[in-house]
C-alpha cells in the first residue's frame, strides 16, 4: 500500500543528492578557478567521478529507505552518521577511479574539498529532505480507507494504519466486531453489514484493508467480492504471530510458486557455500602461519601456572548437527573439576594466564585448524556445549536453525554484545535470534562487518569478554 510510494520518494531523494553533488562539483569548479584558489588543468575530467557519487548512493540504497519510511524527521546525529557514511564510500570510489584511470590531470586536494563541503551540505538534504518528499506527496486529500474483519484488531495493523497516515492514506471506518479498548477507528457495522449499498456513501474509498484468522468465512469471502467488484484496492493480513510466534518467517517465490519460509538461506547458493569456503581457507591459514609461536608462549607458560594439556578438546555439534572435536587452549587448571560447566566471571578454575587467553580470545585460536578440516567457519554461530544444546532446544522452538550452517569462531551475536556467560532465558534468545538473523541474511559485506567488529574487540575487549 505505502511501498509504492516509498519507491518513488527513494527514487527522487537520490535524484536530488545526484543533482547536488553535480551542482556542487560545478559551482567549486567555477569558485576555486574565479578566484584563483585552486587552478584545474584544461584536461581535468572531473565529471567523472559523479560515478563514485550514483554508485555510493545506491550502494546506501536500504539505508535511504529506512530514512525515507521513519515517521518523523531524522535527529542531526543520525543525518550526520549517514552522511558520513556516505562521504566515506564516495572517497572509497574516487580512490579507486583515481587509480584505474591513473588520472594525474584532476587535483586531489580539489575531490578532498568536494568530500568535505558535501558532508554537511549532505548532511541537511539527509535530515529535511523525507519530510519535504512527504509533504509533497500528500498535498492531495488522503485516499479515504477502511479495515474490514472480526475479532480484535491487531497491534500490527494499528501500527501500520498510523503509518500510512504519513504517506496519505487514511483509515478511518471499520466493519467488524465492536472493540473492547477504545480506538481510532469508527465503527459503520459488522462484517456481515458491509453491502454494497452500505459503501455507496463511501464513493471516496478506494482501499481496504482485512484481518481475521479465518480468511473462508462466508462473510469474509462475500466482502472481499464486494471490494473486487466496487474497483477497492484489497490487501489481506497475514496473522503470522499468531501462527509462527517469534520465529523469523517470510514469503519467498520458489520455482514460480509462493511460499511461507522460517528463513531465507542466501548460503544454499552452492557459489556462496564455495566463495565462504575459500574465504575461510585463505584465512586459516595465514593464521596457523601464527599458530607455532603462539603454541610455544602458551606451552611455557602453561609449564609454569598449569601443568596439563596444552589443548583442551571438546564435542560440540556442527553443520547438520553433526559431532566434530573443537580445539581450544587450556586456559582452567587440569584439578579444576569438571570443565564442560559454563564459566563464569572470576571462575577460579581459570589460571591468571588463562584468563589473559579468554579475554583476548586467543584460547579460541587453535579452531583455524577445525575450519581448515571443514568443521567450522571463520564466521557462523558459535557453538555451544552439547548439553546446552539440548537443553536450549527445549527452550527455544527455533534454536535447531542454528545448525544450517556451519559454526564459526567469531559471530554476529558475539559482535552484537551476547557472548560470554548466559545469566538468564533472555540471553540465549538473543543469541539465537542473531544468529538467524545471520543464516537469513548473510553476504560477504556481513562477513566483512563482522570480522572487522571483531578485530576491534580483539584491541578493546568488551565486560562480558572473560
Amino acid at each position: 500500500m505505502i511501498r509504492h510510494k516509498l519507491t518513488a520518494q527513494k527514487q527522487i531523494f537520490i535524484g536530488i543528492v545526484f543533482i547536488s553533488s553535480v551542482a556542487l562539483m560545478g559551482v567549486l569548479r567555477w569558485g576555486f578557478e574565479a578566484s584563483g584558489f585552486l587552478l584545474l588543468t584544461p584536461d581535468a575530467s572531473i565529471e567523472v567521478y559523479l560515478i563514485g557519487v550514483l554508485a555510493s548512493l545506491l550502494y546506501l540504497n536500504k539505508h535511504w529507505m529506512e530514512v525515507l519510511q521513519s515517521s518523523f524527521m531524522s535527529s542531526p546525529f543520525e543525518g550526520a552518521l549517514l552522511a558520513g557514511r556516505f562521504a566515506l564510500i564516495q572517497g572509497v570510489t574516487f580512490t579507486m577511479i583515481y587509480f584505474l584511470l591513473r588520472d594525474i590531470a584532476t587535483s586531489r586536494a580539489f575531490l578532498l574539498w568536494f568530500m568535505a563541503i558535501g558532508f554537511p551540505f549532505n548532511t541537511v538534504l539527509i535530515i529535511w529532505l523525507p519530510t519535504l518528499l512527504r509533504r509533497g506527496f500528500n498535498r492531495s486529500d488522503s485516499e479515504l480507507a477502511i479495515l474490514v474483519g472480526k475479532g480484535v484488531i491487531p497491534y500490527e495493523i494499528i501500527d501500520y494504519t498510523e503509518r500510512c497516515r504519513h504517506f496519505g492514506v487514511n483509515f478511518r471506518d471499520y466493519y467488524g466486531d465492536p472493540q473492547k479498548s477504545e480506538t481510532n477507528f469508527i465503527r459503520k457495522g459488522s462484517l456481515a453489514d458491509l453491502k454494497s449499498d452500505a459503501l455507496s456513501s463511501y464513493p471516496a474509498v478506494s482501499r481496504a484493508l482485512f484481518f481475521g484468522r479465518n480468511l473462508n468465512d462466508s462473510d469474509y469471502q462475500s466482502a472481499l467480492d464486494l471490494c473486487h467488484r466496487l474497483g477497492i484496492r484489497s490487501q489481506i493480513m497475514l496473522h503470522e504471530k499468531e501462527l509462527f510466534g517469534d520465529q523469523p518467517h517470510q514469503i519467498v517465490v520458489d520455482g514460480g510458486s509462493h511460499f511461507l519460509t522460517f528463513s531465507d538461506e542466501p548460503l544454499q547458493n552452492p557459489l556462496n557455500r564455495i566463495f565462504k569456503r575459500c574465504v575461510d581457507i585463505a584465512f586459516s591459514l595465514v593464521m596457523v602461519m601464527l599458530l607455532p609461536l603462539l603454541i610455544l608462549t602458551v606451552w611455557l607458560v602453561q609449564r609454569r601456572q598449569s601443568p596439563g594439556p596444552l589443548f583442551f578438546r571438546q564435542t560440540r555439534y556442527g553443520l547438520n548437527r553433526k559431532n566434530f572435536t573443537i580445539l581450544k587452549f587450556r586456559t582452567m587448571d587440569r584439578s579444576a573439576g569438571v570443565e564442560s560447566v559454563q564459566a563464569t566471571v572470576a571462575d577460579p578454575r581459570v589460571y591468571p594466564f588463562g584468563r589473559f587467553l579468554r579475554r583476548m580470545s586467543l584460547d579460541e585460536f587453535p579452531q583455524f585448524i577445525n575450519v581448515l578440516r571443514g568443521e567450522m567457519s571463520v564466521i557462523g554461530p558459535r557453538p555451544h556445549l552439547t548439553v546446552h544444546d539440548e537443553m536450549f532446544e527445549q527452550e527455544i522452538k527455533a534454536y535447531r536453525i542454528r545448525h544450517f550452517v556451519k559454526p564459526g569462531i567469531t559471530g554476529y551475536a558475539q559482535i552484537r554484545g551476547f557472548r560470554g556467560e548466559v545469566t538468564s532465558p533472555q540471553d540465549i534468545h538473543n543469541r539465537v535470534r542473531h544468529d538467524i538473523y545471520y543464516i537469513s541474511n548473510w553476504s560477504p559485506k556481513l562477513d566483512l562487518y563482522i570480522a572487522f567488529k571483531t578485530f576491534i574487540e580483539l584491541v578493546r575487549p568488551p565486560e562480558s569478554a572473560f
